[in-house]
């Protein structure tokens, strides 16, 4: 959907390659089987000696990559990402799930943890569970 929305707002047509993941993706853009591509944050960091990132969808610019604008900067109101979570069964009890989501929430303020996630482009973005619904609508 990011693509298509960057065609749209760019006025560019970027076609869509389906690949199986991103470990496909650094193949396939690292041999120059695409003239480029677009995904996360985290592969532009840990890639950052292979390619070359033009822009990147957040709203900041990112320390790891100082010199690379954002879309707004460009002047395409392109801010895009993607979440990442935790599952559980439907049936898992409830007092679980609260216990799940505190663990997680405990993890990811961990200063070493969180600045490793960051250094590698994540963003975090801690949502309990009880406000889960809210977010998800």
């Amino acid at each position: 959907m990011a693509v298509e929305r960057l065609n749209k707002l760019a006025g560019v047509k970027i076609n869509y390659v389906p690949l199986k993941g991103t470990g496909d993706l650094i193949t396939t853009l690292i041999g120059m089987h695409v003239d480029g591509a677009m995904d996360y944050l985290p592969l532009a960091i840990q890639q950052k000696g292979k390619v070359r990132t033009l822009a990147i969808a957040t709203e900041n610019r990112n320390p790891a990559l100082p010199d690379v604008p954002t879309f707004k900067e460009l002047g395409l109101n392109l801010v895009d990402g993607a979440y990442r979570g935790v599952a559980v069964p439907k049936s898992t009890p409830l007092v679980l799930q609260h216990k799940m989501s505190d663990y997680f929430a405990q993890l990811n303020a961990d200063p070493e943890t969180r600045q490793k996630l960051e250094d590698s482009g994540f963003i975090l973005v801690d949502i309990p569970l009880a406000k889960m619904p809210t977010f998800m609508k």
